[in-house]
């Protein structure tokens, strides 16, 4: 079975271990799509044989101009005969603990478009990228709208929204279009929160180039006082429940 993950990077060099160390147990190949990063993330990227690098101009990030880099990435994928296409940010870790059987099984009956449950935790001081594995995570703060559709057949082109978070409307849409699965089973995991002095920072690195997404309504969290991300992360902490696979 062929599965290919494309993710948007950009100045993503303190994130990319964490990522790469968890799709490279099971991804055939691995694209990253780079949008002018300076921090060395490319080059880090490039010494894995899985990871193939894509370069896109852009001084700012714009969510109609990443939904079209993501349709292309799906495209990509479907040109070059995966079976399955997972398309996250590099802060997104798709998992399950028989994942590579849970998508044959899948295959097996039909499902195009599975759905998948968004959890999110904040780490008191930033993990050891070494023997990082969201595997051994027991609980997780479940998040509304971050369950995306992230993980289809190439074939499927599936619909986006800004993020690619799941909406009512998305929602719809994919179960009208394709078969998915009852309830969700596979787990996305948002790891941004690798520290909360973590997230100020890259929030602040964000706000460098999200002036026109944020006019929009988009990534307004990037602008938020410290006391509100602080506020937020204790919030995600408090409402930690047992993950449990099917």
């Amino acid at each position: 079975m062929h599965i290919h993950v494309h993710a948007l990077c950009w100045n993503e060099r303190t994130m990319l271990p964490y990522f790469l160390a968890h799709y490279r147990r099971f991804a055939e190949r691995i694209f990253l799509w780079d949008n002018e990063s300076t921090d060395g993330s490319r080059e880090w990227a490039r010494q894995f044989p899985a990871v193939t690098v894509r370069t896109f101009p852009g001084a700012e990030i714009n969510e109609d101009r990443y939904i079209a880099v993501k349709r292309e990435a799906a495209d990509l994928s479907l040109s070059l005969g995966a079976d399955w296409t997972i398309v996250v940010d590099c802060d997104e870790l798709l998992y399950h603990p028989r994942l590579v059987d849970v998508l044959a099984g899948y295959m097996a009956a039909g499902v195009e478009v599975p759905q998948v449950r968004g959890y999110q935790y904040v780490w008191p001081e930033m993990p050891p990228t070494a023997g990082f594995d969201v595997g051994t995570m027991t609980h997780g703060s479940p998040a509304w709208g971050y369950g995306k559709f992230c993980c289809f057949r190439s074939y499927c082109d599936v619909p986006m929204a800004p993020g690619c978070h799941e909406t009512d409307e998305i929602k719809a849409e994919v179960f009208r279009r394709f078969k998915s699965t009852e309830t969700p089973e596979l787990a996305l995991w948002h790891v941004k929160w690798l520290s909360v002095d973590y997230v100020l920072r890259r929030h602040a690195l964000l706000r460098t180039r999200a002036a026109a997404n944020i006019a929009r309504g988009y990534g307004i969290q990037y602008g938020f006082p410290e006391e509100r991300t602080r506020a937020d992360a204790a919030a995600i902490m408090a409402n930690l429940q047992p993950v449990i696979y099917a």
